[in-house]
């Protein structure tokens, strides 16, 4: 995969540094959590390269206290805006914050992004995400399956995106565990994206505290080589 503006990881080389980044949108995707937009204006473009996969630090000032909190990358690389999800946290001092206070037009510092969860087909420079983003993700292994529980859709959301989108011959299982139906983050775009690639994308959800009143909907089988 050749690395270009909008999908580069971040040099290890780099210096992770703060950029106050301005609020385009808030989002609410559940009862509990929030989907926040950040505009990424021309000057920053370098700085705010990610691979999908990838986190930002988010600073603030909270009762007198510097306070910084890590988030997934929700979105495959945009130009001009990044994306991340706030799910609340019970107790948590910037989660609840977050999803009760922030708005379009809010400024608040936010670190260029970093992480080596992103995809691969080998297990090398593990702790090289620049390497690592230079190995192709359209060729070698053509089947995926990933686990996510939670806000722990978040990065695997963006990968997934990016890996039907760059490789034509790649079949993606997606387990998904939340609690309940109301829980589940990101509906729309778990379903946008199974329209999108009904053949290449089997979604299977878990609720573990919901009973279901009716069985479940068969998954169509993933095409054999």
């Amino acid at each position: 995969m050749t690395t270009t503006t909008t999908e580069a990881a971040t040099s290890p080389r780099r210096r992770a540094s703060f950029r106050p980044l301005t609020i385009r949108e808030v989002r609410p995707l559940t009862d509990n959590a929030v989907e926040v937009t950040f505009a990424i204006p021309d000057e920053l473009t370098d700085d705010f390269n990610y691979v999908s996969g990838q986190y930002v630090a988010l600073r603030t000032e909270l009762e007198g206290k510097e306070v910084r909190r890590s988030y997934s990358i929700c979105a495959e690389p945009t130009p001009g805006e990044l994306r991340i999800a706030i799910k609340r946290d019970v107790g948590g001092l910037f989660s609840n914050w977050a999803n009760d206070n922030l708005q379009a037009g809010h400024v608040i510092d936010v670190m260029s992004p970093t992480g080596a969860f992103i995809s691969q087909h080998a297990m090398t420079a593990l702790n090289d995400p620049e390497a690592m983003a230079q190995e192709s993700i359209d060729s070698g292994l053509s089947r995926y399956v990933a686990f996510a529980a939670g806000s722990g859709i978040t990065p695997v959301l963006a990968i997934a995106k990016a890996l039907l989108a760059r490789n034509p011959h790649a079949y993606l299982n997606l387990v998904y565990s939340n609690r309940a139906a109301m829980d589940v983050m990101f509906v729309e775009e778990l379903a946008d994206l199974k329209d999108r690639y009904p053949t290449r994308l089997a979604i299977h959800h878990l609720l573990s505290r919901e009973q279901r009143l009716s069985p479940p909907t068969p998954v169509a089988s993933m095409p054999t080589s």
